[in-house]
C-alpha cells in the first residue's frame, strides 16, 4: 500500500508508485496542462523518469510531490506537493507545486490539494516558509496560490526564465484538529 500523506473531502494525496504511470502520462503529456512548463508535454518514458525522481526526492528530504487521487473514481488526476530547491534567487526554498489533468480543472481540486499540502508543510514538517514559482502568464495557477494564502513577493530569475514568486510565512501555531498519517518512503 502506498503511503497516504493527506486526505481531503474529495482527494487523497499519497506518494507515487509505478502503477501511476499511465494516469500521470495523461496529465503531463497534455499540451494544455504543460503550456507554462519549461519542458512542454512529456513522453511516457519522461514521465516514468519523473516518477523515479519524485520518489528519490521523498527518500532524500522526507517530503515531495504527491499523486492526487480523485476519491470518487480512484484516478490519479495530477500531482501536488513540496519540493526543495538549493537556490532560488539567492536562497534555499521549498515550493508548493501542483499540476492537474485538464478534465478536472475549474472544480477547486488544485486549491484543495495545495491547501492540504501547505498545512502538511507547516503542521507536520514544521516549515516556516513555503513559496510558489509561477510563470507570470499562468493566471489560473497564480489564483490557486493566492486562494491558499500565498502573496506576491517578487519576480525572479529561475534558471534563465522569469517566474513570479509568491510566498507564505507561517507564524502562528498549527490549528489542525485531526491527526494525519505520514510515512517517509516511496514504493517502487
Amino acid at each position: 500500500m502506498t503511503p497516504v500523506v493527506e486526505q481531503t473531502e474529495r482527494l487523497v494525496l499519497r506518494q507515487f508508485n509505478t502503477d501511476d504511470l499511465d494516469d500521470l502520462s495523461e496529465v503531463l503529456g497534455n499540451a494544455d496542462v504543460m503550456t507554462y512548463s519549461v519542458t512542454g508535454p512529456l513522453t511516457h518514458e519522461e514521465v516514468q523518469e519523473h516518477i523515479r525522481r519524485y520518489c528519490a526526492h521523498w527518500h532524500r528530504w522526507g517530503y515531495g510531490l504527491c499523486a492526487v487521487v480523485h476519491r470518487t473514481d480512484g484516478k490519479v488526476i495530477g500531482y501536488c506537493g513540496l519540493q526543495y530547491f538549493d537556490e532560488i534567487d539567492g536562497r534555499p526554498e521549498i515550493e508548493v507545486g501542483y499540476r492537474l489533468n485538464r478534465d478536472y480543472w475549474g472544480c477547486g481540486y488544485a486549491s484543495e490539494a495545495a491547501a492540504a499540502i501547505v498545512e502538511f508543510g507547516f503542521a507536520v514538517l514544521g516549515l516556516d516558509r513555503i513559496i510558489a514559482m509561477i510563470d507570470p502568464r499562468n493566471l489560473r495557477s497564480i489564483r490557486v496560490a493566492e486562494k491558499i494564502g500565498l502573496h506576491y513577493e517578487k519576480d525572479a530569475d529561475c534558471g534563465g526564465y522569469i517566474d513570479r514568486i509568491l510566498s507564505l510565512i507561517h507564524i502562528s501555531e498549527p490549528t489542525r484538529r485531526t491527526p494525519i498519517s505520514y510515512a517517509v518512503f516511496c514504493l517502487k
